[in-house]
């Protein structure tokens, strides 16, 4: 079975979903992140909750297309309720905004 190892990167500054991806690809090359898909942010925020109600997460890993615009996964909500929803891929995400990543857990079984 595999298993991945969620990891929130927050760029703090107005970034591209391109940019974004590029960036959590090249963070640390033993781990090889890769950007969400939505059953990883499901996943993430049955074992986070709270997490949604402080910013929005995106999953750049799942992309819809739908007329000429792209559409992503994005987990948001407040204090009453947690939402999940698609938000137009925009030209440049605010800094508000969080990406999902998972990589792949090393096996730590040697037989």
């Amino acid at each position: 079975m595999v298993q991945f190892a969620p990891k929130i990167f927050h760029f703090n500054r107005y970034i591209s979903s391109e940019d974004a991806v590029e960036a959590i690809r090249a963070d640390e090359q033993l781990n090889l992140w890769e950007p969400a898909k939505i059953e990883h942010l499901l996943a993430y925020s049955t074992k986070n909750p709270g997490e949604q109600r402080n910013c929005p997460i995106v999953g750049l890993g799942s992309i819809a297309r739908v007329y000429s615009g792209r559409l992503l996964p994005c987990l948001h909500g407040d204090d009453a309720e947690r939402r999940l929803g698609l938000s137009w891929c925009v030209a440049d995400w605010n800094g508000h905004y969080r990406f999902l990543a998972v990589g792949t857990l090393a096996s730590t079984n040697t037989g």
